[in-house]
């Protein structure tokens, strides 16, 4: 009844949601752990997010995978409660509880009606500095990630998206497979986990990030008192080198026979979460390849009906990042699809953009954005990011007014100096014997067998 009251109440102010002023104060405890609180009292709820630093970058090459499962054991039970007991006190309390890894962090997500917050926030204590860690939770949760890891081997679009990252990254961490692959998930020991939890899920390397209808007084009075015994841990080294760029192009086929369509990733490295011309790039990959109306879907889709979707996203990192097109078609169009994609790169640098479409896309932009932070939850996954890679606070306030200021120049000048034109990575994964002649003219094919994911 209490989750029920909980999704009514976001219904009803979802759409009435708007942002005031933020004053950003990032406060830390003796322990190093850092903490931000809030206020919002438009509705009677509290969102809490806890960003562990590190993610699958940290991860031994031997063991990825490591990172992914340590912070998964966190919901598993504590020295005092089991799995069981915690998942059934959140469901009392109307909440739900989460927790996933990219390659920077992990993240815990939660959220409390605003009587329950004072509870809801010591179990969520408790599930962080006491975990059980057991050994047999420890060996179930692994057969479960292997598990999934199987069936995955059986998604291509799973296969592309990680052949792409073991590329585009070679050499990095970046390139770590942030679930781990089967082999190394089998070998991961009980005490490898508990020394990585010891290690990585620190209070001085972790970030409380809290949201809603709270008190700033009574609220770190909270936070001292359940998180003052957590005990402080080493500073976390992290790989400074960064990831080199595709020279020239290179071409990569995956071979899984039995395939009638392929997946197509076109590509380069990008940039990082703090690149000062995030807006501008913004811009012109709308234009490219982000929403309906994009170049990417007209050519591909549009025009010629060779795909359901076609798209092209900077997905950014702390220490870089990657641009990738990502599309799939019939065996038989494979080529034809690579040949426009790389021909509206070499457009988009040749011909540039037209004020129309800057105009479209900027409108774009803002009513995606304005949508996002219309509710409590997408809001704080907004704000999460912007503290975590300590971006301009102003984003969230201004953005409406950054987008429609920038000049079509810097867009233009972003095309020349972010978007690859000849320089990429085209992956392909397919049934090799029926699409690999078609690859022939863009290059020297390297030929790869799917099932090496699995070591």
């Amino acid at each position: 009844m209490k989750k029920l009251v909980l999704i009514i109440l976001i219904f009803t102010y979802s759409f009435s949601f708007s942002q005031e002023k933020v004053e950003l104060q990032i406060n830390t405890l003796e322990n190093g752990l850092k903490y931000v609180i809030v206020q919002n009292k438009k509705l009677p709820l509290v969102q809490v997010r806890i960003v562990f630093n590190g993610g699958a970058r940290v991860d031994p090459q031997n063991s990825q995978g490591l990172t992914y499962l340590t912070a998964q054991m966190l919901l598993k039970g504590t020295t005092q409660k089991t799995a069981q007991q915690i998942a059934e006190e959140f469901e009392f309390l109307g909440s739900t509880i989460d927790i996933s890894t990219n390659y920077d962090y992990s993240l815990l997500s939660t959220e409390f009606l605003k009587y329950n917050f004072e509870t809801g926030m010591k179990i969520l204590a408790e599930l962080i500095t006491s975990p059980a860690l057991d050994g047999k939770e420890i060996d179930k949760e692994k057969e479960k990630l292997i598990s999934e890891l199987k069936s995955s081997l059986e998604n291509s679009t799973y296969i592309a998206n990680q052949f792409f990252n073991k590329i585009i990254f070679e050499g990095h961490p970046y390139s770590n497979a942030i679930q781990g692959t089967i082999k190394q998930i089998d070998k991961i020991s009980s005490r490898q986990v508990r020394n990585h939890y010891k290690n990585y899920f620190v209070p001085n390397e972790t970030i409380l990030i809290l949201y809603g209808d709270i008190e700033k007084s009574e609220t770190e009075k909270l936070i001292k008192s359940i998180f003052s015994n957590w005990q402080k841990g080493n500073q976390i080294k992290l790989e400074n080198a960064q990831p080199n760029k595709i020279k020239s192009t290179k071409i990569v086929l995956v071979d899984k026979p039995g395939l009638t369509q392929a997946q197509i990733r076109v590509g380069n490295i990008g940039i990082n979460q703090t690149n000062p011309d995030e807006i501008p790039i913004s811009i012109a990959n709308t234009i490219l390849g982000s929403g309906f109306t994009s170049r990417l879907v007209e050519e591909i889709r549009v025009k010629r009906s060779l795909t359901y979707g076609a798209s092209s996203s900077f997905q950014k990192l702390q220490q870089s990042g990657k641009f990738v097109i990502t599309t799939f078609t019939k065996n038989e169009t494979v080529g034809e699809v690579i040949e426009i994609i790389l021909n509206e790169l070499q457009k988009l640098h040749q011909s540039g953009v037209s004020d129309w479409e800057i105009n479209k896309a900027k409108n774009y932009m803002i009513g995606d954005l304005s949508r996002q932070l219309q509710s409590p939850d997408g809001y704080i996954n907004f704000l999460t990011q912007i503290i975590y890679y300590n971006k301009d606070i102003n984003l969230i306030k201004n953005f409406s007014t950054l987008i429609k200021n920038t000049p079509k120049e810097k867009i233009q000048n972003a095309i020349k100096e972010y978007f690859p034109k000849n320089d990429v990575l085209i992956l392909v994964v397919g049934d090799a014997q029926k699409i690999k002649q078609q690859l022939e003219k863009f290059g020297n094919i390297q030929q790869l067998n799917y099932e090496t994911l699995v070591e």
